[in-house]
């Protein structure tokens, strides 16, 4: 995801590893089947695909302010 969003600003993201915090979690899933199952909504996009509409979203915002 690091990569993703370093191709789509076009800028180096900086990032430093370390050990998990006391009450991280070993790993993250993220899954929408329980908002379809009770909003009947489903995801227009997938993962990393979403990533330009972020970044293009959150630069319009920041020429807003």
């Amino acid at each position: 995801m690091i990569a993703v969003v370093g191709r789509i600003s076009g800028r180096p993201v900086a990032q430093t590893r370390a050990l998990a915090r006391v009450g991280d979690p070993e790993r993250l899933v993220a899954n929408a089947d329980l908002a379809r199952q009770m909003l009947d909504w489903c995801p227009n996009t997938q993962r990393a695909e979403s990533s330009p509409t972020l970044w293009a979203w959150q630069q319009r915002s920041l020429q807003c302010a």
